[in-house]
C-alpha cells in the first residue's frame, strides 16, 4: 500500500453563503450571544466524594468502587474523588465542592476510627446527598441510624429464610436480588421515603434493604453488586439511577471524551512485548518485523507504539541481536502514522512489590524480565527509556509521547508522578472486556485511577491476552474485541474504539489473521483517528473542565481538547442562534452528541425545534476554525486521514471549491450532504445557498 502524506494538514476553509429565509441572521459563535453568558452562573460541581475502605484491597485500583462505582459516575459526567475512610475526613463545609458522596465500604466498623457516623450527619445537615452501598461504615444497633430517621429493629441472628417481598424495577439490572440467610435486621426508612427493595424473613419481620430517602439513599450488601464468583460480578441496582435518584444529580449535559464531532474516537496502542520473537511462519523473521510490513504498513492510522528497551538495548537481553532490533524499531519509529512510546527497561510484572523490595525482587521472571546485573529502579524504567528512544530510535523532531504500563498496570503513585514530570502521558489498566458471553457493567473500566497528585489513564479497551486466555489459545480469540466495541457503543456509547495488542500477535497465523478482522471491521465504523496521546489529554481535561447553569444556558470552561458534549434528547435541540461555540451536534441512541467549537468557552442553549441553519452534522476531522458572521460560516478542519464531514441543513446549496467548480456529495438526503475528499489536503470550498 502506497504510504500517504500523512502528516500534511487537512485543512479545509468553508465559507457558507446563506440566504435569509429563517427569520433572523446567524450570530458569530464566537462572538458574546446577547449577553454575557457567565450571567447568573449557578455552580454545579462535578466531583463526588468517594468514602471507601482502603483496607479492602492492596492497592485504590483494586477496590470495588474503582472497579464499579466509577465507571457509571464517569458516564454521567461526574469525577470520583477518594478518601479513605481510615484517614481523617475533610474538615468544613463541603457545600458547593461536591454533587454528593457516596460511603462505600466493607463492614458497618470501618468508620468507627474516624467518627464517620458524626461527620455524615454534618455532612446530611448541610443538605449534601448521600449514597451508601453495601454498609454504612458505623454500627447501627437500635438506634444508630436515628439522625437519618431510619427504624432498626431487633437483629434475627440466624434467620431459616429470607424471601423478596417487593422489589421495584430500580432492581434486577443485570441479575434479581437473592437474599443471604445470614445475621438481619429489620430497617424502616422514613414516610417520604420510596423503597426501592424490601425483604422479609419466615417470622415476617420486614427489613427495606433499598430506600431512595430525603436525605439521599442506601442500597445494602448483597444488593448492590453480587458475585457469582471471585471474578465474576453483576449490578442488582441499577447504578445509573440510583446514583442520579439518590444524589439528586440533575438532567444535564456532560462531557465525553468517546466521540468528536459527531464520530466515534479510535486509537491504536501496541505493547512491546514480543518484539523479539520470531514468527512461526519465517523463523528468520522477528515479530517486529512481521507488525511493520503486514499491520503498520497496511493500516496507515494514527498508531501509538512501544517498545521495551531492555529486550533492544546493547546493555539488554539479547546484545548480540540489537543492532538489527534498534533498526527494525527506528523504522517503525519513521511511519509518520506512528506515534513513539515506552514499554519500559524490564517489564515489570508487579510495579509496586518490585519498587518495594528491589534488591529481592530484581531478576526474578515473576517481577521482571531477568536483565543481567540490572537492579530496578523507577528512573531507569520510565526515564530513562525515554531518553533512550528519543536518542537512539526516534527519527529526527520526534519524540517519545506516550508510556504505556506493564505487568499488572498498578503503579504507584510516584511511577504515576515521574511520568508528567517527563512530559509523557501515562495509559494502560482498567479491564474493559464486556463480550456477549459476559454482558455487564462491571467489566467496563473508569477513565482511570488517581494516584497520588496525578492521574493514571486506562485503557478504552484491553489486549489480546486477555481474549487468548493468558496466550494459551484459542489465538484467533482476539476476534471477539468486535464484541466488545459493538457493546461499549449500544444502547451506551460507553467507550472509544481501541485497538490494542501486542507484538506477539505477529508471531502467529492464527492471532494476526484476528487482528486483521479487528482493522478491517473497526475501519468500516464511523470514527475520528487518534493518537493515545491525544485519548489521554482528553481525559485529562475531562477532570478538570466545568459545566454550569446560567440564565441563558449551560456555559462550559476549561474543556481544553475535549470537545464533545452528550446531552439526553429529552432536553431538546441546541439553538444555533442563541448558543456561543456550538457548531453542530449528531444523535446517536437516546443522546445528542453536541460539537464544540476551538473557542475558549462555550454556551449550550436549548430550544424545542430543530435548528434550520447549515451546520456539522459529522466529521473525521478536528475543527480549527469556526465562526459564524451574518450569512456565512468561516471553517477549517484537519485531520489524519482524507476528510469525510456532513453537512446539515444544504436543501439548496451547492459546495464549490476554490475555482468555482462544483463538488458533488458523496450522499445527499434530507438535506444532510455528505463529502469525501480523496487525497485532498488543503482547499477553500465555498458553500452557495
Amino acid at each position: 500500500m502506497k504510504r500517504r502524506n500523512f502528516f500534511i494538514s487537512i485543512t479545509l476553509a468553508l465559507l457558507v453563503i446563506i440566504v435569509p429565509a429563517y427569520g433572523q441572521e446567524l450570530r458569530n459563535v464566537d462572538a458574546d450571544p446577547g449577553g454575557n453568558p457567565s450571567t447568573g452562573v449557578s455552580h454545579d460541581p462535578r466531583e463526588i466524594l468517594v468514602i471507601y475502605d482502603s483496607t479492602q484491597a492492596d492497592s485504590i485500583a483494586n477496590t470495588q468502587p474503582v472497579l464499579y462505582g466509577a465507571t457509571p459516575l464517569n458516564y454521567m459526567g461526574y469525577v470520583p474523588i477518594y478518601q479513605s475512610v481510615q484517614d481523617p475526613l475533610p474538615q468544613g463545609s463541603l457545600k458547593g465542592k461536591y454533587a454528593g458522596i457516596i460511603v462505600w465500604v466493607n463492614n458497618d466498623y470501618a468508620g468507627i476510627k474516624q467518627n464517620l457516623r458524626t461527620w455524615l450527619v454534618r455532612q446530611k445537615n448541610n443538605d449534601i446527598p448521600i449514597a451508601f452501598i453495601n454498609f454504612f461504615g458505623f454500627p447501627v444497633g437500635t438506634r444508630g441510624l436515628d439522625p437519618f430517621d431510619i427504624t432498626t429493629g431487633t437483629q434475627v441472628p440466624s434467620p431459616k429464610r429470607i424471601n423478596v417481598t417487593y422489589s421495584s424495577d430500580m432492581m434486577g439490572y443485570e441479575m434479581q436480588p437473592y437474599p443471604e440467610a445470614n445475621n438481619y435486621q429489620p430497617l424502616k426508612p422514613s414516610a417520604a421515603s420510596k423503597v426501592l427493595l424490601q425483604i422479609s424473613d419466615e417470622a415476617g419481620h420486614k427489613s427495606d434493604v433499598a430506600a431512595i430517602t430525603p436525605w439521599g439513599g442506601y442500597v445494602l450488601y448483597p444488593f448492590a453488586i453480587t458475585f457469582i464468583n471471585q471474578d465474576d460480578a453483576r449490578w442488582v441496582i441499577n447504578p445509573f439511577a440510583f446514583f442520579k435518584q439518590a444524589l439528586r444529580l440533575k438532567e444535564k449535559p456532560v462531557a465525553d471524551t468517546t466521540t468528536e464531532n459527531g464520530r466515534r474516537l479510535m486509537l491504536v496502542h501496541v505493547d512491546g512485548d514480543a518484539f523479539i520473537s520470531r514468527t512461526e511462519w519465517d523463523p528468520n523473521m522477528y515479530a517486529g518485523e512481521a507488525m511493520e510490513k503486514d499491520i503498520f504498513e497496511k493500516y496507515q492510522i494514527p498508531t501509538t507504539v512501544s517498545v521495551i528497551t531492555g529486550e533492544i538495548a546493547k546493555n539488554g537481553l539479547y546484545p548480540e541481536a540489537s543492532e538489527e532490533l534498534m533498526n527494525i524499531a527506528r523504522s517503525t519509529y519513521r511511519l509518520p502514522w506512528v506515534e513513539i512510546a515506552s514499554h519500559s527497561y524490564s517489564h515489570p510484572y508487579l510495579w509496586q512489590q518490585i519498587e518495594k523490595n528491589p534488591a529481592q525482587y530484581s531478576g526474578d521472571p515473576l517481577y521482571n524480565l531477568p536483565i543481567p546485573d540490572y537492579k530496578f529502579n523507577l528512573n531507569d524504567e520510565i526515564t530513562g527509556t525515554i531518553d533512550f528512544i528519543n536518542k537512539y530510535l526516534a527519527p529526527p523532531n520526534k519524540k517519545t509521547k506516550m508510556f504505556l504500563w506493564t505487568g499488572d498496570t498498578d503503579p504507584s503513585a510516584a511511577a504515576v508522578a515521574l511520568t508528567y514530570k517527563d512530559k509523557v502521558g501515562n495509559m494502560n489498566g482498567g479491564d474493559t472486556i464486556i463480550t456477549d458471553a459476559h454482558k455487564t457493567l462491571t467489566l467496563v473500566a473508569p477513565l482511570g485511577v488517581p494516584k497520588g497528585d496525578y492521574f493514571q489513564v486506562y485503557a478504552p479497551a484491553q489486549n489480546e491476552n486477555v481474549y487468548t486466555n493468558s496466550w494459551t489459545g484459542p489465538f484467533y480469540g482476539y476476534k471477539r474485541a468486535i464484541q466488545t466495541f459493538k457493546l461499549t457503543d449500544k444502547p451506551m456509547r460507553l467507550k472509544p474504539i481501541d485497538i490494542y495488542y501486542h507484538y506477539y500477535s505477529a508471531t502467529k497465523v492464527a492471532s494476526m489473521k484476528a487482528l486483521k478482522t479487528v482493522y478491517d471491521w473497526a475501519l468500516t465504523q464511523p470514527t475520528l483517528n487518534i493518537f493515545a496521546s491525544e485519548y489521554f489529554q482528553k481525559v485529562l481535561d475531562f477532570n478538570k473542565l466545568t459545566i454550569n447553569k446560567t440564565d441563558q444556558g449551560w456555559l462550559v470552561k476549561d474543556n481544553g481538547n475535549l470537545r464533545e458534549l452528550r446531552s439526553p434528547k429529552s432536553l431538546g435541540y441546541p439553538d444555533l442562534n442563541k448558543s456561543k461555540n456550538i457548531i453542530g451536534y449528531h444523535p446517536h441512541e437516546s443522546n445528542y452528541y453536541i460539537h464544540l467549537g476551538p473557542a475558549a468557552e462555550s454556551l449550550l442553549v436549548y430550544n424545542s425545534n430543530k435548528p434550520k441553519q447549515p451546520y456539522l452534522a459529522t466529521a473525521n476531522g478536528f475543527v480549527d476554525q469556526f465562526v459564524r458572521d451574518g450569512k456565512t460560516i468561516n471553517m477549517k478542519l484537519h485531520g489524519y486521514l482524507p476528510l469525510t464531514f456532513t453537512l446539515a441543513n444544504m436543501q439548496g446549496c451547492k459546495l464549490v471549491d476554490g475555482h468555482n467548480q462544483e463538488l458533488q456529495a458523496k450522499h445527499s438526503s434530507d438535506g444532510f450532504n455528505t463529502y469525501h475528499l480523496e487525497g485532498t489536503s488543503s482547499g477553500a470550498l465555498l458553500v452557495q445557498c
